[in-house]
């Protein structure tokens, strides 16, 4: 509904002109105000515990300037003044000092507030409002929202005085690193036009490293500062060319995060699986978030073994981003006949998890147990051999990112030659039909996958047989 009383640009330039007899005088008594208390006292904001101040500008003049948006408009123009760390901080809490004219002060007016840092791109700052990206830090805050506050002043109602707790509001520490930078102070107000009796004002301060900038990107005030623009040459009558602002913070850089210490959750310790060809049956790893991971790995080695060179290695669920993996019987099952494991047999097994965060690594808390049987040992059915069928070594191996399976069958066989991955899907059929007596080669073509363990199987008849390959790119 707002849009049907947003003014025209030209109803807008009407209301400017009746500032002054000029245009140029229009624009300096509507970008900026003098407050209608001649006082220059103010309360300052207490400093925050463990905080120091790291830059400061008081109050000097009754000047202010327009900064922000006026929602009735759609647009808005932004001041900004710069400042500078002498060594790395955190910032903990900026204040911004603005008055406002109209006896319905800020009541009703103040729909939120943005505060924006920027780098210093040679004097000016790098990016603006209309690209929140650009800048640093763009934190939008309501009142009632942790970390932000509004207090007027109790001498000077007409006084208020912004208050970004940063931490509290962005919920986590903002650090910045010896150098120049831009702050803007940017209240939306919710006004159909951007008089400076109504609206927020920045209050003038002192002028410690280099006037304010402007810019006023949709043009509301008749070609002022469409680019950033120094209030040098806004013709302003102000004996300082500056804001009133403060920077608090604690000295120091920020700390690299450190991986926390996590748990194991299942399959519990001492666990007795046992695994079959063709199975289905889900078997879910699952271990507590280590704080500041970027990625798990699972690994599982014969009991007693160690990881240094564990026998399996593989990325948890979601691409390694997941506190747990899904694997299957069928799939297990073909990883202990790829290392050598017969059907029948039972081996003792230990596995744990490591987190990751870039070059860092953690392990687990724990090392659990786990007995895998391969096969059905209560079975009484024949194991059946069928003499003359062979599944070779793949050559090269390791390879990449092509390679070769060599097969042998005595006889016409109906032969399927698949590729999985370690968590047991099928990722490539190499082959599958009638064939005849004799050796066979199949080509494989990884180019498209990433570096690891694969697993090929043969079936040929009654005759089964899986090898392992590594892809190393």
């Amino acid at each position: 509904m707002k849009q049907l009383y947003r003014l025209s640009k030209a109803t807008l330039a009407a209301c400017v002109l009746m500032f002054g007899a000029s245009a140029a005088f229009a624009q300096v008594n509507e970008v900026a105000v003098k407050s209608n208390v001649s006082s220059t006292h103010y309360t300052p904001v207490p400093v925050l515990n463990d905080s120091q101040i790291l830059w400061e500008q008081q109050r000097e003049g009754t000047g202010g300037i327009v900064t922000g948006f006026f929602d009735g408009l759609g647009s808005g123009a932004y001041s900004a003044d710069d400042f500078e760390l002498d060594e790395p901080a955190q910032i903990t809490q900026v204040t911004m000092l603005g008055f406002q004219n109209d006896t319905t002060l800020l009541d009703g007016i103040l729909i939120d507030f943005t505060l924006y840092i920027f780098a210093n791109d040679f004097g000016v700052p790098d990016g603006d409002p209309t690209d929140p990206e650009s800048a640093l830090l763009a934190l939008t805050m309501a009142e009632g929202d942790p970390g932000f506050e509004v207090i007027q002043d109790p001498d000077q109602a007409n006084l208020y005085t912004f208050v970004v707790n940063i931490p509290e509001a962005l919920g986590t520490e903002f650090f910045l690193a010896q150098d120049r930078y831009w702050l803007v102070a940017a209240p939306n107000h919710d006004m159909f036009d951007a008089a400076g009796s109504t609206r927020w004002n920045w209050s003038q301060g002192e002028e410690n490293l280099s006037p304010f900038y402007i810019i006023d990107p949709d043009d509301l005030f008749g070609g002022c500062c469409t680019n950033w623009t120094s209030s040098t040459q806004l013709g302003l009558d102000w004996s300082s060319l500056g804001l009133t602002f403060t920077i608090e913070g604690i000295p120091g850089e920020a700390e690299d995060p450190e991986l926390g210490d996590f748990s194991l959750i299942a399959p519990p310790d001492g666990t007795e699986l046992t695994v079959q060809q063709g199975t289905e049956d889900p078997v879910v790893v699952e271990w507590e978030v280590s704080e500041n991971a970027e990625a798990y790995t699972w690994a599982i080695n014969f009991a007693g073994e160690g990881f240094e060179a564990p026998l399996v290695e593989l990325p948890s669920d979601g691409g390694g981003t997941q506190n747990q993996l899904t694997l299957t019987t069928g799939a297990i099952y073909d990883v202990m006949i790829g290392l050598g494991v017969e059907d029948g047999d039972t081996v003792e097994l230990e596995w744990t998890v490591f987190a990751s965060l870039g070059d860092e690594s953690l392990q687990a808390e724990q090392v659990w147990g786990i007995t895998v049987t391969v096969g059905d040992p209560t079975s009484t059915e024949p194991i059946e051999t069928v003499k003359g069928f062979a599944l070779e070594q793949n050559y090269p191996n390791p390879f990449n990112p092509t390679t070769n399976i060599n097969f042998t069958i005595p006889e016409a066989s109906d032969v399927k030659v698949e590729v999985f991955n370690m968590q047991g899907q099928r990722i490539a059929t190499l082959a599958n039909g009638m064939m005849s007596a004799g050796s066979h080669t199949v080509a494989f073509d990884a180019t498209n996958l990433s570096s690891g363990i694969y697993l090929y199987r043969m079936t040929a008849g009654n005759f089964t047989a899986t090898n392992k390959m590594m892809l190393v790119k």
